[in-house]
C-alpha cells in the first residue's frame, strides 16, 4: 500500500537507518542514505558503500530507474520515447560505447547496442537491454552518464531522501548534485548540510528544485560523527568489544555471522588493529578479513597490527598465526598511531585499562590519543546465572607473562568496574540496532518488483521510529548455547561527547 499518510521524518529515519549499517565502513567518507518515493511507494533504497565508489543518490537513482523500468508503464512509455527520438540518436551512441568499458561479467550479446540496432527490437527487448545494461553497470561515471541519457523525465514525480546534502564537486565520482539537477526530480529532503568546503553548495546548484531541508537534523549529524572527527584530525580510533547479555565476553561464540562480516569489513578499511598481549596469547588471532565482503577487500590491503603488551618481544610473535604480517610491539597507549582509521579489538578489562591510562595522562597534562567510539556486539543470551559484568575479577591462568599484564592492570582498582566507575561519562549511546544474518549485499540488485521495500518499511511504524526502537520481539526472550551460533547480535555505538563548530 502507498505511505501517503507517513511524514518526512519517516522516511529520513528509514535512510539514516540504513546508512547506520554501513557505519565507518566509508571511510573517509561520512556514511550517507538516500531513499526514493514514486507516488508514496519507496522505490529504491540505498547506501554510499565505500569511498570511491558511487554515492548513495547515484545508487538510488540506479535502483529506482531499474525499478521504475520495469514495473512503472508510464516510465516504460516515456523511455521508449526516448530511444524513438532522432535528437538523441548521437547520445544514445556515445552513451553505449562509453559504457562497454564499465561493463562487468556481461556476455557480448546483451552490452548495450547502439541506437540504430537496438531500435529494431521490439519495445520490450529495447527495454529488457537497457535495464541489464544498467544492472552491471557499478561505476559512478558511468552510472551518471546512462542515468543522464535515458531518465527521460520518469523522475518528474519522485521525492528524493537523502541524509546529507548532496556533494557538488568532482572527486573520485561526478557531483550528485548535478545528476539531481539533471533528473529534476519532484522534491529533495534533506538531513543535514555537507560541512566538507570542497563538496558542499549542491542546495544552491538545486535551488530551482522544491527544497526541504534539516529534517532529523540533529539524528543526520550523529550519523556523520566518524567522518567529522576523521575530517578534523585525520584519523579515528574505535574499540570493538563483543559480550552477552550480562556482560560475560568468555567462553564460547558471541559474534554472529553477521557480526563477523562487520568487523572483517572494517578490517579492510581500517589502517591499524591494536590488540593485548593477552588476547594474542590466549586467542592466537588471525586478524584477517576472510569474512569480508568482496566490495571491501576490492583493492584492500590488511592492516598494520599493534601489540600493546608490558612483557612481549618482538621475538615472540613468531610462534603466533600474525607472524607474517607487519607488527609492532608497543608498550604505552602513546604509542598507537595518531593517523588514520585504527581499531581496537579486546574485552572490557582491556578497555577499562586503556581508559583510566587515557584518563591519567590527561590529569598529568600529557597528550594521547583518545578513543572516539566504542563499537559494543551482544550476543541475546546469558551464559550464567551469575550476574558478573566486568572481567576483572575473573581467575588468572598461572602463566607470568598473563600475571605481570594483571599486575599492571591492577594498578587502575580494579574494584571499580566499566559500569559504576565515571570513565565512561566522556560518551554517549549515539544509536543500537540489530544483526540478524542479513546484511545488504552491494552486489546484489532486488528490483522484480516495484514494491520490493514495501516488506522492508513494514518492520517500522510510526512509534518504534519515533523512539528508535526496532528491535524484533524474539531478542527479548532467546536462548542460546554457548557454543551455538547466535541467530541475532544487537549492536551499540557509544560516540564520545564533543562540541561542534556551527
Amino acid at each position: 500500500m502507498p505511505f501517503s499518510d507517513y511524514s518526512d521524518t519517516i522516511f529520513m529515519q528509514i535512510a539514516i537507518n540504513h546508512a547506520w549499517k554501513f557505519q565507518t565502513l566509508t571511510l573517509p567518507n561520512p556514511a550517507v542514505g538516500a531513499l526514493i518515493l514514486f507516488k508514496n511507494t519507496i522505490i529504491a533504497l540505498e547506501v554510499h558503500f565505500k569511498a570511491g565508489f558511487p554515492h548513495a543518490e547515484v545508487l538510488a537513482c540506479k535502483q529506482a530507474f531499474i525499478t521504475l523500468a520495469k514495473n512503472d508503464k508510464q516510465s516504460q512509455q516515456k523511455i521508449l520515447q526516448t530511444l524513438s527520438d532522432s535528437n538523441d540518436i548521437g547520445k544514445i551512441n556515445q552513451v553505449s560505447n562509453s559504457t562497454q568499458g564499465y561493463l562487468e561479467n556481461f556476455s557480448d550479446d546483451t552490452l548495450l547496442k547502439s541506437s540504430k540496432n537496438l531500435l529494431k527490437d521490439s519495445p520490450q527487448r529495447q527495454l529488457e537491454n537497457l535495464i541489464q545494461t544498467l544492472e552491471h553497470i557499478h561505476d559512478s561515471h558511468a552510472i551518471h552518464d546512462f542515468i543522464t541519457t535515458y531518465h527521460s523525465g520518469i523522475f518528474y514525480q519522485c521525492d528524493f531522501f537523502v541524509t546529507l546534502e548532496p556533494c557538488n564537486h568532482y572527486g573520485r565520482t561526478p557531483p550528485c548534485a548535478n545528476l539531481l539537477k539533471t533528473i529534476k526530480p519532484k522534491r529533495i529532503v534533506i538531513g543535514h548540510k555537507d560541512i566538507n568546503n570542497k563538496a558542499q553548495g549542491g542546495s544552491k546548484t538545486l535551488q530551482h528544485i522544491h527544497l526541504t531541508q534539516h529534517i532529523l537534523e540533529s539524528q543526520a549529524k550523529v550519523l556523520l560523527y566518524p567522518f567529522l572527527q576523521y575530517y578534523k584530525k585525520k584519523s579515528f580510533l574505535l574499540f570493538k568489544v563483543a559480550h552477552r547479555l550480562n556482560g560475560d565476553y568468555k567462553n564460547g561464540q558471541i559474534s554472529n555471522q553477521d557480526s563477523r562480516i562487520l568487523t572483517h569489513n572494517m578490517r579492510c578499511i581500517a589502517d591499524n588493529i591494536i590488540i593485548s598481549g593477552k588476547t594474542l596469547r590466549e586467542d592466537n588471532p588471525l586478524l584477517d578479513t576472510r569474512f569480508a565482503q568482496d566490495i571491501y577487500k576490492q583493492n584492500s590491503k590488511l592492516p598494520t597490527i599493534y601489540i600493546l603488551t608490558k612483557t612481549m618481544q618482538k621475538k615472540d610473535i613468531e610462534k603466533y598465526r600474525i607472524s607474517n604480517r607487519k607488527v609492532f610491539i608497543i608498550k604505552s597507549i602513546t604509542d598507537i598511531p595518531k593517523h588514520g582509521f585504527s581499531v581496537i579489538e579486546g574485552g572490557f578489562e582491556f578497555l577499562t585499562s586503556i581508559l583510566q591510562e587515557i584518563k591519567q595522562l590527561q590529569e598529568t597534562q600529557q597528550s594521547c590519543l583518545n578513543i572516539d567510539c566504542i563499537l559494543g556486539y551482544i550476543a541475546p543470551n546469558f551464559l550464567s546465572n551469575n550476574l558478573c559484568i566486568h572481567a576483572m575479577n575473573s581467575p588468572v591462568q598461572n602463566d607470568k607473562k598473563d600475571i605481570a599484564e594483571q599486575n599492571h592492570l591492577n594498578k587502575f582498582d580494579k574494584n571499580n568496574n566499566i559500569y559504576d566507575n565515571e570513565i565512561l561519562t566522556d560518551f554517549y549511546l549515539a544509536y543500537t540496532q540489530s544483526l540478524e544474518n542479513s546484511l545488504h549485499d552491494p552486489t546484489i540488485q532486488d528490483s522484480n518488483n516495484i514494491l520490493c521495500f514495501q516488506s522492508f518499511f513494514k518492520e517500522y511504524s510510526k512509534e518504534s521510529l519515533k523512539n528508535n526502537a526496532s528491535l524484533p520481539q524474539n531478542i527479548k526472550t532467546q536462548k542460546l548455547d554457548r557454543n551455538v551460533d547466535s541467530k541475532a547480535n544487537i549492536i551499540y555505538w557509544l560516540f564520545r561527547k564533543i562540541v561542534y563548530d556551527k
